[in-house]
């Protein structure tokens, strides 16, 4: 699948999916192929697409694929506990979008908006 998210302002921004299947969270933004979490306000970020890996639609006839985005006003990457700086399209605890904003929030010291999706998965998606 492809996806987009964008901001009224300038900010780092970290996205994430969760596994219909097994409900493991992974960090698909940034990661190895576009390591700059920062987006200009007003630009879109257009993900998987044209930067070098794909997410996969569904899997085990998923119905929905929940996806989850974070922005920041400062880079907080270097003040995340050890699991969210772990790799990309790893699976990562803590296991819960609502976990993960606590640990942005209390990184930024402010609090962070999370913005999520349920995607709905196409039959031919979900084989």
């Amino acid at each position: 699948m492809e996806l987009q998210a964008s901001a009224s302002q300038a900010a780092y921004v970290y996205c994430y999916v969760q596994s219909p299947a097994s409900g493991q969270i992974q960090r698909i933004f940034p990661n190895r192929f576009a390591r700059d979490p920062r987006i200009e306000a007003n630009t879109p970020l257009l993900f998987a697409g044209a930067q070098g890996f794909q997410v996969a639609a569904g899997g085990d006839g998923a119905k929905q694929q929940v996806l989850g985005c974070l922005a920041t006003e400062r880079e907080v990457y270097n003040d995340l506990p050890p699991p969210l700086r772990w790799g990309d399209f790893e699976d990562i605890r803590p296991g819960s979008f609502e976990a993960i904003r606590d640990a942005f929030q209390q990184a930024a010291k402010t609090p962070v908006a999370l913005e999520g999706a349920f995607i709905e998965v196409a039959p031919e998606a979900a084989r």
